[in-house]
């Protein structure tokens, strides 16, 4: 009798499962679609200007140096 309740617990519905799949499916296209939203939206401006301001500093240290040896 147990061994037939187990059988009875596997036996899952191909159509709920197939659901089930198609809204997980879903949700994670709206989470990738949101983080990259969210990344090009926050972080990547962010990086941008961290790497101008690492830039503009090499390139005044650069220049400080020129001037101080010529």
């Amino acid at each position: 009798m147990i061994k037939q309740n187990q059988d009875k617990e596997k036996d899952v519905n191909p159509v709920k499962k197939l659901f089930s799949y198609v809204v997980m499916f879903a949700i994670g296209c709206w989470l990738l679609n949101y983080g990259i939203r969210l990344l090009s939206a926050v972080w990547l401006p962010l990086l941008f200007l961290g790497i101008f301001v690492i830039l503009l500093t090499v390139g005044w240290r650069v220049h400080k140096a020129r001037k101080d040896w010529g």
